[in-house]
């Protein structure tokens, strides 16, 4: 089902796919089915994150790496959310406009309003302690608020 036409035309997303645990980042228990399900529909991956050194390497341990083509990790880059310049890092990575991705997040300070303000579609993921926080600014508006992972197929 396609929600929009727009949304139809994001062939790349950036998606969010880490929780904490108490000692480490792990993935959520949908990401690797629902990354698969976006590779096999021809969706093209990147993760845009404020993380850790070693992001790769945690991906390629829990066999995620190669549902990715673009990797922009803050500790890596040197920059970090919501500063524009990793957004357009990973677009320039990605070969792609703003227009024909979309930034999947749960932060609306950090992951909404700089996709928004770039001109990427935003999908908000409802989950942990940033689901309770409610927009400040227009910019921080998503355009498809999402509950899990699984509803991103159903957006598409």
């Amino acid at each position: 089902r396609i929600v929009s036409e727009q949304l139809h035309f994001a062939r790349y997303f950036f998606i969010f796919v880490w929780y904490f645990s108490p000692v480490r980042k792990i993935p959520f228990p949908d990401a690797a089915p629902i990354l698969s399900k976006c590779k096999r529909h021809r969706f093209r991956l990147g993760i845009i994150a404020n993380q850790n050194p070693c992001t790769k390497r945690r991906l390629e341990r829990r066999n995620l790496i190669s549902c990715f083509d673009v990797i922009a990790a803050s500790a890596e880059l040197g920059v970090a959310k919501s500063n524009p310049s990793i957004f357009q890092w990973a677009l320039q990575q990605a070969d792609t406009l703003p227009q024909n991705s979309a930034m999947v997040g749960d932060r609306l300070d950090k992951d909404i309003a700089p996709s928004n303000r770039l001109g990427m579609h935003s999908i908000r993921l409802l989950r942990g302690l940033s689901a309770y926080h409610e927009p400040q600014c227009s910019d921080e508006n998503p355009e498809y608020p999402i509950q899990s992972l699984k509803d991103l197929i159903n957006l598409l």
